[in-house]
This record gives structure tokens, sequence and C-alpha cells, in this order.
């Protein structure tokens, strides 16, 4: 993907600026920005009759979630993105299990991981192309969070 390829934007998405290490296979990349990585857990409530007396039961429900997006993803990432996008048209898309680190913007130490399993890609927003197509964000859907 050779009309991706322009020094000056790589040099702007260089991996120096990037808070975030994104990974799935053997595909890894810095994202600058990862919004969505939060779950809200939610309660099943139960009671016995119609009777407000009655004992009240609360379960543990599925954990409501949203998309994750990955904003302004390193350049080196931009062929394996568009390779995954290219693939989303297939009747089963592929799905990835990707991880996601947070890395101290000095040291570079991991200091949280998540991980999306069976991610597939949504949508992706590019800028261009007289910018030199630059990808803004890029948003995956995903089955579960682990933390």
């Amino acid at each position: 993907m050779t009309h991706f390829q322009n020094p000056q934007l790589a040099s702007l998405w260089s991996s120096s600026r990037c808070a975030f290490q994104i990974e799935w296979d053997s595909v890894q990349f810095g994202c600058e920005e990862v919004m969505g990585l939060v779950t809200i857990p939610t309660a099943i409530e139960h009671r016995w009759g119609n009777n407000t007396y009655k004992v009240l039961n609360r379960m543990q429900e599925d954990r409501n979630h949203k998309n994750v997006v990955l904003m302004r993803p390193e350049h080196k990432g931009y062929a394996s993105i568009f390779q995954w996008l290219d693939l989303k048209g297939l009747e089963l898309p592929p799905v990835h299990d990707v991880t996601i680190k947070l890395l101290d913007s000095d040291t570079k130490i991991i200091r949280k991981v998540w991980m999306l399993t069976k991610a597939w890609p949504v949508k992706v927003h590019v800028i261009g192309p007289n910018e030199g197509h630059v990808i803004e964000s890029f948003e995956l859907a995903y089955d579960s969070l682990v933390t």
C-alpha cells in the first residue's frame, strides 16, 4: 500500500508520541489515545411476586461495553489495519484477540494491559487525500474485555 507511505506524516506518528501499544497476531504498533476501555457492570433484579416487601434478589449481569476506538495509530500499523478491513466484507470476518498496553511515556514500562477477545473492525476514519491519507481513528467491536 505505497500510497499510505508518507515520510513526513510517519514522523508525526512516531513511536515516541505513542502512549499505547496495540498487538494482534504478529502485528504491533503504537497509538496515541484509546477510548472505550470502560465496562459498566449492571445487575438483574428479581422479586418473588408483586409484594414490595418480598426479598429482592440481585444477580450480576453481563457487563455493558462500547466499542474501542484507537486514535491516531502509528504509521507502521496502517498496512495491517487496511488488510484487516479488506477482509471485513467476508461472510465471517476474521476476529483477533487484541492486546492494548498502556506505556509510561518516559520509560516505556507497561503500566496496564487490556485484552479484547474476538475483536473485529467496525470503522476507520481516514483524513486525506491532500494530507497523504492519515488514519485518525480505528474502531473495534469485541466480545469481552479482560483487564
